[in-house]
This record gives structure tokens, C-alpha cells and sequence, in this order.
């Protein structure tokens, strides 16, 4: 797995790379590739994983050289934006879309367009204030909200203890001076 770059236009940031695999790897991709169709693919007359490498070869030959070329340019192209530290604009990398053969090494050119390197200005004239708080108290704030907001109400047979919610009623007989109803009552 090499690379080198062949151009470089800095008013554009674009680069042009030449990538190269050798054949072995290319021979092994191609072998992973088959093998992930194997799994998937059924065909009259064989058994599912069963089916003679000619057979493949000659239904799905074009899609696999395409598969493996696809991954082939992503690794590499990968690799070396790793490598250089590189960050790929928002297009897609142009060059040749020439497919892979078993057996050779695989290269192809890639222009790949990079986010131009940002140089700040300025910056030491500026003047930073930390923001002063009560840290302990947010959090309390926060978690009573929390508490609040998923509290959950239900019927015990207890005696009420500290953060409970309790009910009372009041049931009597109607006055016939005042006329009022009972009243129901809540504390906290």
C-alpha cells in the first residue's frame, strides 16, 4: 500500500495522488469479496456456498472487480488522508474508475479535494473571563427537577416520612349554617 503525490494546487486545495496495491492484497480482497457472496447468493442447481468459482466468476465477474476496486480506493485513499492528516472536503474524490484484475497490483490516480489549513490571527489580543458559579448548587437544582419529574405516586400503609406527598381528607356531616361541602386538603 503506497502513495505519492503527483500535484498539488494550493489555490484550489486540491492534491492529485497516485495510489498503489500490490498484487497479493489485491488477490486476497478479491477472495474476502467472493467469499461474502458465496454466502448470500443461491442458484439453481448448486447448494447455498456450494457454487463453483467459474460459475461466479462468470454471473457476478463485473460486480465483484467492481466491489473490490470500490474497496480498494476506499482503503487507500483512507490510509492516506490518515496518514497525511488530511481532511477531505465535502466532494467526493474524482480520478479513473479503472477496475482491479486478480493476479496484477491494482493503481489508480485520485484528486482528492482538502479543507484549506486555517491560520487564526489576532487571537492574542483577546481576553478570556472564567465564569464563576455555584456548582453544587446547580446540580441540587437539577436534581430536584429531575425528582420532581419522574416522581411516581402510589398508596402506602406507613406513616408518612420526609419528601412524601400527603392527602388528606375531611368527611363530615353538612352544617346547616354554613352550608359547605367538605373540603380536601393537601400538604407537603
Amino acid at each position: 500500500m503506497t502513495y505519492e503525490v503527483v500535484q498539488k494546487d494550493k489555490d484550489r486545495n486540491r492534491v492529485l495522488v497516485r495510489f498503489h496495491e500490490d498484487g497479493e492484497r489485491v488477490d486476497s480482497l478479491f477472495r474476502e469479496v467472493r467469499k461474502s457472496l458465496l454466502r448470500d447468493v443461491s442458484l439453481p442447481g448448486f447448494r447455498k456456498g456450494r457454487i463453483p468459482r467459474s460459475v461466479i466468476d462468470s454471473k457476478y465477474g463485473n460486480m465483484i472487480r467492481s466491489e473490490v476496486g470500490e474497496k480498494l480506493r476506499t482503503r487507500l485513499i483512507e490510509h492516506a488522508l490518515d496518514e497525511q492528516d488530511w481532511i477531505l472536503a465535502d466532494e467526493a474524490p474524482g480520478g479513473e474508475t479503472t477496475l482491479p484484475s486478480e493476479g496484477k497490483p491494482f493503481e489508480f490516480e485520485a484528486e482528492l479535494t482538502l479543507f484549506s489549513e486555517v491560520k487564526p490571527k489576532g487571537y492574542k489580543k483577546l481576553t478570556l473571563k472564567k465564569m464563576v458559579g455555584d456548582l453544587d448548587s446547580a446540580v441540587e437544582r437539577t436534581l430536584q427537577d429531575l425528582r420532581t419529574r419522574f416522581a411516581s405516586y402510589e398508596n402506602v400503609e406507613r406513616t408518612c416520612r420526609d419528601g412524601d406527598i400527603v392527602v388528606l381528607e375531611e368527611e363530615g356531616e353538612r352544617q346547616a349554617e354554613t352550608g359547605k361541602q367538605p373540603e380536601k386538603a393537601e400538604a407537603r
